[in-house]
């Protein structure tokens, strides 16, 4: 069978044509000097973008490192203000290792001021904020998830660690992160109640949500029953009616079939014969008689 097929083309995202796909038309094409200009064009572009590029990742990491300096900044003034934030935040070993080492003097000042000017420090833009309180948030939301697990001691000098909201207690440190002694006693983080020295084995009881089932016992029944002096029924008393039985009494009719042989009194059931009329020819009508010929 013969069928058709298109020669194969090549379009150039340069210029934005299309040209035959072959040797000859390819050199041709890349030969020309509107394809080396539209090169050429686009390789300048290409480096523009670039650098444009490098400056704003530039600016984004400094940006990034202002938010991290000023949120870090901001909450070892709240935990100083308000040491209650912190025993309510229950930070990590890591975090409470590293606040007092964060020097937030002269250093960020100047760094922040040598990129930005003195401007830039006093004046806090809308995604400085925006990042701080993200920051902050973060911090905050880690600090809670990491606070559950405290460390303890018993008498033996035995080390274990227990959560906060369940109780639980376990000999291996939790992945999440706890609170070691020191940390505990820099925060007046005290112990639950009762002598938590030695690990609860008590189970957690469920609280029911509508309150304890109470026994309901039935009350006895009272023999001097409050008079209401209602007035005396003078309403007839009726007599009980026998009960009458209802019978179908109607006649059931029965209905005979009857078969009819024959309508012809004369004739006998068997004897029926049958006959065929014959049909008369009509010699009065007018028909046409053929010839000889046909």
């Amino acid at each position: 069978t013969e069928y058709w097929q298109s020669l194969p083309k090549k379009y150039c995202q340069y210029c934005k044509c299309w040209f035959a796909d072959n040797k000859a038309s390819v050199e041709f094409h890349e030969k020309g000097l509107r394809h080396q200009g539209n090169v050429r064009k686009r390789l300048s572009e290409l480096r523009k973008k670039g650098s444009q590029q490098l400056v704003e990742q530039k600016l984004y990491n400094t940006e990034l490192m202002k938010i991290e300096a000023a949120a870090m900044k901001s909450f070892q003034k709240d935990i100083s203000s308000n040491p209650r934030l912190a025993a309510e935040l229950a930070s990590t070993t890591s975090v409470v290792n590293k606040l007092p080492e964060i020097r937030y003097g002269s250093n960020s000042s100047e760094v922040a001021c040598g990129r930005y000017g003195d401007s830039h420090v006093e004046e806090e833009s809308t995604t400085l904020v925006r990042g701080r309180e993200k920051a902050l948030d973060t911090i905050a939301k880690s600090l809670e998830r990491k606070a559950k697990w405290l460390e303890a001691k018993t008498a033996e000098g035995n080390i274990y660690y227990w959560n906060r909201d369940t109780y639980e207690t376990r000999n291996k440190p939790p992945k999440s992160g706890f609170l070691s002694l020191d940390e505990q006693l820099r925060m007046n983080i005290t112990n639950a109640p009762g002598d938590m020295s030695v690990p609860s084995t008590s189970k957690t009881f469920k609280i029911e949500p509508y309150g304890k089932w109470q026994v309901v016992n039935d009350k006895p029944y009272n023999e001097n029953m409050v008079d209401l002096q209602l007035p005396n029924s003078t309403l007839p008393q009726l007599a009980e009616q026998p009960v009458v039985t209802l019978t179908d009494e109607r006649k059931k009719i029965e209905f005979k079939e009857k078969v009819v042989e024959t309508l012809d009194p004369k004739r006998k059931a068997g004897e029926c014969s049958f006959t065929f009329k014959k049909r008369k020819t009509d010699t009065k009508r007018c028909l046409r008689q053929r010839d000889e010929g046909e």
